[in-house]
């Protein structure tokens, strides 16, 4: 995918090199977020900026991905 803003699983995000390095969620504001997802080991979530195309829509399909 070329990098540079993509519709992905409903969300608009940054792609460079084929992964996912940033995430609008509202299209009214120039806010971004970073990809985060679930540790269950140490019940948190975790910046997974960088996250490749395919686990992003496994996350988001799983539930396992947010953006905040």
């Amino acid at each position: 995918m070329k990098t540079g803003w993509h519709m992905i699983c409903g969300y608009n995000c940054f792609v460079l090199d084929n992964r996912i390095i940033r995430v609008s969620i509202d299209s009214g504001t120039n806010h971004t977020y970073a990809p985060r997802k679930y540790n269950k080991k140490s019940d948190t979530w975790d910046d997974c900026s960088g996250i490749s195309l395919s686990a992003f829509r496994r996350g988001i399909l799983k539930g396992t991905i947010e953006m905040w």
